[in-house]
């Protein structure tokens, strides 16, 4: 059976429909073979390693579901704990979705994370799985990420740890901790409302508001210098301006 090139994935899509192995004429295996990766093919649906067995009298050809499509999208480098994470692309039937594990899932006990997220696998080939996502991850682009806030100090510079990364030499890097802290909204539109409702001489939110912005200076300086513990509590009733601030 000859199948088009350009149809080849949509084709073994519609062929698959569980993890039995399937039988292929040399011709196939050789299309096959020039559009995987390492002896995988990958489909919108499906991972499939391809396969030979030697018998004294032939050689049969197989294709082998191993998973649901599932493919490692980037390496994530936690600068802030020298973690490393993976940022996963996989179908859960319905439609892709991207998460985020640990480096456990390139083991077979950490592997079985990804069931919670709907991919489906066979645990007969899961040593073909996890040979699929060592050479994924070998060939995903490194990310630096961070899921803790605020101070790092190192050796050649200070950064702080923000939604994103400041640093004098621009060290790119994303929050992915348990906080929502997404900018939100524009700078343009801040400055209004600090101008409209903090800075209206109220001297009680004019200081609140100083108190907020203090904090990454107080966290610097208390690298060098012992300042204690410095805890402010806002105490009022409601609508006086405590989320304002």
């Amino acid at each position: 059976m000859k199948i088009n090139v350009l149809n080849k994935f949509k084709v073994l899509d519609e062929r698959i429909s569980g993890f039995t192995p399937m039988i292929i004429s040399d011709e196939e295996y050789e299309l096959y073979e020039d559009m995987s990766e390492n002896g995988f093919i990958k489909t919108p649906k499906w991972i499939i390693f391809m396969h030979k067995k030697k018998s004294k009298d032939n050689v049969t050809n197989y294709l082998k579901p191993i998973s649901t499509y599932i493919n490692i999208i980037a390496s994530q480098q936690d600068i802030s704990t020298s973690e490393r994470k993976y940022k996963i692309e996989l179908f859960n039937g319905e439609k892709n979705i991207i998460i985020s594990v640990d480096s456990s899932v390139l083991c077979s006990s950490g592997v079985k994370i990804l069931l919670q997220s709907g991919c489906i696998y066979d645990e007969n080939n899961v040593k073909y799985l996890l040979l699929y996502l060592a050479s994924s991850a070998c060939n995903a682009p490194i990310e630096n990420v961070h899921s803790k806030l605020g101070w790092r100090f190192d050796e050649e510079e200070p950064i702080f740890l923000g939604a994103e990364c400041v640093s004098k030499s621009n060290v790119s890097s994303q929050y992915i901790g348990n906080f929502d802290i997404a900018k939100r909204g524009s700078r343009e539109e801040y400055f209004k409302m600090i101008k409209s409702e903090v800075l209206v001489g109220n001297p009680a939110l004019e200081f609140a508001f100083v108190l907020g912005h203090c904090s990454p200076v107080l966290g610097y300086i208390n690298h060098y210098r012992d300042l204690g513990c410095l805890v402010f509590n806002f105490g009022n009733e409601s609508s006086r301006g405590k989320s304002t601030v």
